[in-house]
């Protein structure tokens, strides 16, 4: 599936189909055990999403789409952490404790930048 987005290149309309990525989040603490029903938001394309709940292995699915910026919020607001989605995304684990980690898994390269209300303690795997 993909998603029109219509552009100005060098004074010429162009139609680009920009692809729908779906791709789950994994919440889990700081032991890696998973956060059953974790509460969290998204800001995406300029709107914050209601709340929404992981499942009881602690994973959200999420779709949006590739090359947008995208924020996880923490459900009472204390942290959030921001990442550009990409193509190849599948999954995504952040880690809660006192803040939000962002690890991604599927790929390290699309990282825009971390950041959270307290300061982080980051970690990145490839």
């Amino acid at each position: 599936m993909s998603f029109p987005v219509t552009g100005d290149l060098n004074g010429q309309t162009k139609v680009l189909k920009v692809p729908v990525v779906s791709f789950s989040i994994k919440f889990v603490d700081n032991n890696n055990q998973p956060i059953p029903h974790y509460e969290f938001k998204t800001l995406y394309r300029g709107r914050q999403s209601a709340i929404k709940r992981a499942n009881r292995q602690g994973i959200s699915t999420i779709k949006a789409l590739a090359g947008q910026k995208l924020t996880v919020i923490d459900g009472q607001d204390r942290a959030q952490t921001t990442a550009i989605v990409t193509y190849g995304s599948k999954q995504w684990t952040m880690i809660i404790g006192t803040d939000i980690t962002r690890e991604d898994i599927s790929d390290a390269s699309d990282i825009l930048n971390q950041e959270a209300l307290t300061t982080p303690q980051t970690s990145n795997r490839g």
